[in-house]
């Protein structure tokens, strides 16, 4: 393996069989407005010093690690919408790719990540800082098994089906934990999320939308005392066999109740107080 005169080699990377060199940093052609690693070339805007990904130029096919930072100071700060869409690195079976967020990361557009099946996250990500996280953001992206977190740091609006799939591959996230942030959890965020085996809500979620968890048989609910809940959507609980939350099932705020919300949770045997 030959670099030439002047390059160092640092930051190795294994992938497969074999050893590729990383740059540390992404180099920003403000002319061109792109940013490049020396594998992945990503299209991007910038709105004062903040970059915002719209696509990719040249698709990669090892880590894309938009948490990496720009040589010359910009921050990333958002995912466009249908910036990675079905992304033909991303979907491709021999060459999964791991993708890392920023913690400035504010914003995932509708579809950013939409149908990359073979895309990979770190085990842990917390997005603390995300204050909008698109309809369809990571739908079909059925190799994801990492733990999710939302609104830890601040309020955040999540769309819906952004982290569901179809019923013929499901999605393998193995837990998504709401913080304070979170007061609505939309239609279909985790629908048929058949991995999933924690979730974590806050005590002051508002609504839980239609078959927001549907189909999650195995999902373990840290809790159902939700004195501030007053919308459960219909089947938003629908086949949650395990969902067997300590203590009191308290709903007393709720004013809707949607038809089969807890339909077929079995191992649901608490008090229950509703309205």
């Amino acid at each position: 393996l030959r670099f030439a005169a002047g390059v160092a080699v640092t930051n190795w990377i294994g992938f497969s069989e074999t050893v590729v060199r990383k740059p540390s940093v992404w180099e920003y052609d403000r002319h061109a407005g792109t940013l490049t690693d020396g594998d992945w070339t990503l299209r991007v805007a910038e709105n004062n010093g903040e970059l915002t990904v719209t696509g990719s130029a040249i698709d990669g096919h090892k880590i894309l690690d938009l948490a990496m930072p720009v040589a010359s100071g910009e921050t990333i700060v958002s995912v466009g919408a249908n910036a990675f869409n079905e992304n033909a690195a991303l979907i491709d079976p021999d060459h999964p790719v791991l993708v890392k967020f920023p913690k400035t990361l504010r914003s995932l557009g509708d579809y950013a990540f939409y149908d990359c099946q073979q895309m990979r996250c770190e085990p842990e990500v917390n997005f603390e800082n995300l204050t909008s996280l698109g309809s369809y953001a990571f739908f079909y992206c059925v190799n994801i098994t990492s733990a999710f977190s939302f609104g830890t740091a601040g309020p955040v609006t999540l769309g819906n089906y952004s982290l569901c799939s179809g019923d013929n591959n499901p999605m393998r996230l193995s837990s998504v934990t709401f913080g304070d942030g979170v007061t609505d959890i939309p239609e279909k965020l985790c629908f048929w999320c058949t991995s999933l085996t924690n979730v974590v809500f806050p005590r002051g979620l508002k609504t839980i939308g239609t078959s927001a968890f549907d189909m999650c048989a195995y999902a373990v609910f840290n809790t159902l005392d939700l004195p501030s809940l007053t919308s459960v959507g219909e089947k938003a609980f629908y086949g949650c066999s395990e969902i067997c939350p300590p203590g009191l099932v308290n709903l007393c705020s709720v004013r809707t109740m949607g038809n089969q919300a807890f339909f077929a949770c079995h191992r649901l045997t608490n008090d229950v107080v509703i309205g």
